[in-house]
């Protein structure tokens, strides 16, 4: 589950961590992406075979 942070928050964070936690969102928005897609693959695949 990800961390939520508050608009506070993230206004007293430095640019480095800011840097950081832009890189691991986007690190796992590329895994669900794939995840996804894999998903609808599948989902496809029955509706044709079924």
């Amino acid at each position: 589950m990800a961390l939520e942070y508050t608009e506070e928050q993230l206004n007293s964070f430095d640019k480095n961590t800011l840097v950081q936690l832009l890189l691991v969102q986007q690190s796992q928005l590329k895994e669900i992406d794939t995840k996804l897609h894999f998903l609808l693959e599948q989902f496809l695949e029955l509706n044709q075979n079924g």
